[in-house]
C-alpha cells in the first residue's frame, strides 16, 4: 500500500488540494477525501458536493491544452444553448497550481489569454492569442501534431473543479443494469451524440508563422493566397477555410500514424493475429481522405463535404455517470419511449457524460469505437438502438463525378463503406482498441483478411440511413 501511495504522490496531490479548497472557499476536504479515487492517470479527488481534477499527465503542455479546451467547449456550449449542457457536469472553477513540494501558489484562469508565467514556458501555437482560447482545440491538435517539448522548470498543473454528479458511474452498476435500462442508455448516448456532433466549432486562429499541416492541400484551393488573406477571410467567417484546415489537421494525424502503423501493431501485439499485422499496409487505402467526406473537384482540388466535428474520443463506462430514478424520470425524459420503458420500476438511468479533458475534432464516427467496444461490449442491438436516437448521416457516398481515380477507390467493396471508415479509424487509434476487439472476438483471431473483421464488428453499419 505505501508503494502503491508513494507512485501515486499522494501526499503532494493532497496538498494541492487544501491550497485550491481554500482558494475558492471550498469545503476542507475530510481525512478520506484526500486520496485520489478512480484509476486514470490524473488525480480526482471528491470533495463534498465537488470534483476536483489534476492535471497532470502528458507534461504541462498537454495538460493546459486539456484544460484550455475544456473550458472553450464548455463555453460554446452554454453559449448555443445546446441540450447537451444539461447532462455535462457544471464547472465550478478553474487554474493553475504553481510551485513544488509545500510551497504551491494557486492562479485562476478562465481559458482565455495567456498568463504570464505560462507564455514563456509553454510553446504557443494556436495562432492569435489576443483573443479566444489561445489553448483551444486547434491550437491542442497542432500541439498534439508537433510534439512540441516544454523546456522548464517551472512547475505548473492546471485543474478544475466540477460539480459532482449524484448517483454512480456506469462501471459500477452496469451488472445492475435490467435490458430496458441498457437500451434506454443506448437511446441517451445517441441523443447526446448528436448534440455533440451538431455543436459548431470555433474558427480556426492563424498567423503567419503557420505549421504546415503536412498535406498536398495549399491554401488558394480556397481562394487564397496567403495566410494575411485566409486570417482575414476568418475574420468573415468563412467557413470553407475552417473546413479546409480542419480536415487537414485530421488527415495530418491519421497520416502520421498511417506511416508508422506496422511498428504500432508489432508494439500492441497479442491477441492481434500476426497475419493481419503483415496485411494492415496493403489493407489501408494509399491516400486516407477517400473515407472521410472527401470528394475531388474538376481541377483535381479537395472538396470537402462536410466539417469534422467535436470528438469526445474517451465515452467509456467510467465517463457515463447513472442515476437512482423513479418510473416518471426514466420513461418520459428525453425520448417519449414511454410504452417500453412503463413496463418496468427503473432503478438506473443515465445522467452525465463525465470528462471532456480528451476533446478532439474529427470524424464523428471516432465515437462509436469506444461506445461500441468498452460499453456494449460488442452488442450490436445497442449501437442500433443509439442510431436510432443520434438521426445524423455518418458517411456521404462519392459519385462518378468526383474523379476518375476517386471514383475507382470508392467503387471498391473495403472503401466505400462505414464499416471500413471505422476499421480504419479503429487500426489507426491511439489507443489499442484492436486489443479489445480480439478480445471481444475471439473468433477473429483466425480471421484471413481485414475485410473480416470490418465485417464482422461493424459490418451492420453499412445499412444505416438517418431517414
Amino acid at each position: 500500500m505505501e508503494g502503491c501511495l508513494l507512485s501515486l504522490k499522494c501526499g503532494k496531490w493532497a496538498t494541492c488540494l487544501l491550497k485550491i479548497c481554500a482558494y475558492h472557499n471550498l469545503p476542507s476536504p475530510l481525512s478520506h477525501e484526500k486520496f485520489p479515487v478512480g484509476t486514470g492517470s490524473n488525480p480526482v479527488f471528491l470533495v463534498s458536493g465537488y470534483v476536483v481534477k489534476i492535471f497532470v499527465e502528458g507534461g504541462r503542455g498537454y495538460s493546459m491544452h486539456s484544460l484550455g479546451t475544456e473550458l472553450e467547449f464548455k463555453t460554446i456550449l452554454d453559449k448555443v444553448k445546446s441540450p447537451l449542457m444539461d447532462h455535462v457536469p457544471e464547472i465550478v472553477a478553474s487554474g493553475f497550481v504553481v510551485g513544488d513540494h509545500s510551497d504551491f501558489k494557486i492562479f485562476a484562469w478562465d481559458g482565455r489569454e495567456v498568463p504570464d508565467m505560462i507564455a514563456n514556458t509553454i510553446p504557443m501555437i494556436g495562432g492569435n492569442v489576443s483573443h479566444g482560447f489561445p489553448f483551444g482545440i486547434w491550437s491542442k491538435k497542432k500541439f498534439q501534431l508537433e510534439n512540441l517539448g516544454v523546456n522548464s522548470f517551472i512547475r505548473i498543473w492546471p485543474y478544475i473543479v466540477s460539480r459532482r454528479c449524484r448517483g454512480d458511474i456506469l462501471a459500477n452498476v452496469r451488472d445492475q443494469l435490467s435490458e430496458n435500462e441498457a437500451f434506454h442508455l443506448a437511446s441517451f448516448l445517441g441523443e447526446q451524440l448528436r448534440h455533440l456532433h451538431l455543436l459548431p466549432l470555433p474558427n480556426i486562429q492563424v498567423n503567419e508563422n503557420h505549421i504546415d499541416m503536412g498535406r498536398t492541400m495549399q491554401s488558394d484551393e480556397v481562394g487564397c493566397n496567403n495566410w494575411s488573406a485566409n486570417a482575414a477571410l476568418m475574420e468573415t467567417g468563412c467557413k470553407d477555410f475552417d473546413t479546409l484546415q480542419g480536415w487537414k489537421l485530421v488527415m495530418a494525424t491519421l497520416d502520421r500514424r498511417k506511416a508508422n502503423v506496422k511498428k504500432i501493431l508489432a508494439q500492441w501485439g497479442d491477441p492481434i493475429p500476426a497475419f493481419l499485422m503483415d496485411k494492415v499496409e496493403e489493407y489501408l487505402p494509399h491516400d486516407l481522405s477517400v473515407l472521410f467526406h472527401v470528394k475531388k473537384g474538376d481541377d483535381g482540388s479537395f472538396i470537402y463535404t462536410r466539417s469534422p466535428t467535436w470528438i469526445h474520443s474517451d465515452i467509456m463506462d467510467d465517463n457515463i455517470h447513472m442515476k437512482q430514478c423513479c418510473p416518471s424520470e426514466s420513461a418520459d425524459t428525453h425520448l417519449g419511449m414511454n410504452a417500453i420503458f412503463e413496463e418496468k420500476l427503473w432503478k438506473w438511468c443515465p445522467s452525465h457524460i463525465l470528462d471532456f479533458s480528451d476533446l478532439s475534432i474529427g470524424d464523428p464516427l471516432a465515437d462509436l469505437i469506444p461506445i461500441h467496444l468498452d460499453v456494449f461490449r460488442g452488442e450490436t442491438c445497442l449501437l442500433n438502438r443509439l442510431l436510432e436516437s443520434y438521426k445524423l448521416p455518418l458517411f456521404t457516398n462519392s459519385s462518378k463525378d468526383d474523379g476518375e481515380e476517386n471514383a475507382k477507390n470508392f467503387a471498391k467493396p473495403s472503401y466505400k463503406a462505414i464499416s471500413s471508415s471505422l476499421q480504419v479509424l479503429c487500426i489507426l487509434h491511439e489507443e489499442n482498441v484492436l486489443g479489445a476487439i480480439f478480445s471481444l472476438w475471439k473468433e477473429l483471431r483466425t480471421a484471413k483478411s481485414w475485410v473480416e473483421v470490418e465485417e464482422t464488428v461493424w459490418g451492420e453499419l453499412n445499412s444505416y440511413t438517418s431517414e
